[in-house]
């Protein structure tokens, strides 16, 4: 945590204190209703025992996160292109933080975060791979994917996601390969392997 995360967290902790307080004397003034949230608004050299205005406003309506593009180079692309399709072959993919794994880039350690791309029918793991701090997400997973499909010549009919941004994303080049792109609130075959690496490290 650097000098401005700590300030941050300071100041939202003294917000929280004074939402306690504020809560036990008065729990109707302190939640006035589910159209309006109780803001506070602390100034940048506020005390810690000072007083902080608050307000009530309508919460701001909750975006839909971007996702980002994913570009292929036309050889690549051919490549995937080529690659045989074998009927009905669902693959589960996911991304996700390690928390037994931390990495260390000399400043301050970091959680890193897995790759996994799975058959469904059979559990087989096509692919295991940790993504680079400073790489994105839903691109660290489309070329994993990629390299999957070119390594094992093969592409899948559907993929099964659980991130929606990630889904959006890989939906473009996704369906220009002929592959369904699947949203799911579970992944079995992808969240009992994650059990087995968590029990591998802590026996």
């Amino acid at each position: 945590m650097n000098e401005s995360e700590a300030q941050a967290l300071i100041s939202i902790l003294h917000c929280a204190c004074l939402f306690a307080v504020d809560y036990e004397k008065n729990p109707e003034k302190a939640v006035e209703g589910a159209d309006e949230v109780l803001v506070y608004l602390p100034g940048p050299d506020s005390a810690p025992d000072s007083p902080v205005p608050t307000i009530f406003e309508k919460p701001a309506a909750k975006k839909e996160a971007a996702a980002p593009e994913i570009k292929v180079d036309p050889l690549t692309l051919k490549a995937l292109k080529d690659a045989k399709s074998s009927g009905e072959m669902v693959w589960e993919v996911d991304a996700f933080f390690n928390l037994d794994l931390i990495g260390d880039d000399q400043d301050r350690p970091y959680w890193l975060r897995t790759v996994i791309v799975a058959h469904r029918a059979s559990g087989f793991i096509f692919r295991i791979n940790v993504i680079e701090p400073e790489a994105g997400t839903c691109e660290a997973v489309a070329q994993n994917i990629f390299e999957t499909i070119k390594k094992y010549d093969q592409k899948p009919s559907e993929l099964h996601i659980r991130d929606a941004v990630l889904s959006k994303a890989l939906g473009p080049i996704a369906r220009e390969l002929g592959i369904s792109v699947k949203l799911k609130k579970q992944l079995p075959v992808i969240m009992k392997i994650k059990k087995e690496m968590s029990g591998s490290l802590h026996p």
